[in-house]
């Protein structure tokens, strides 16, 4: 179970750095390349909100700590 756990956190990061390295490339990252039309706006779709890398390995590191806690619980009490 937890190797199921890891495997799915590393393919979570791998997801947001290819991401990144993708939007570098088109040259929409670091405010390269011509600008972006405005969002939000009627004749143009909303703004995208990006999931950014450090909060989606925070968000993995913490399920990962509460898998292992609730693990340790329920090896203690066997119901």
């Amino acid at each position: 179970m937890l190797k199921n756990i890891l495997t799915f956190l590393v393919i979570f990061l791998l997801m947001g750095l290819a991401q990144e390295a993708l939007a570098a490339a088109m040259g929409s990252g670091m405010g390269m390349g011509p600008p972006s039309p405005p969002c939000g706006t009627p004749p143009f779709p909303p703004c995208t909100v990006p999931i950014d890398g450090g909060i989606a390995l925070l968000a993995g590191a913490g399920s990962l700590y509460a898998y292992k806690k609730l693990n340790k619980k329920s090896q203690k009490n066997p119901a």
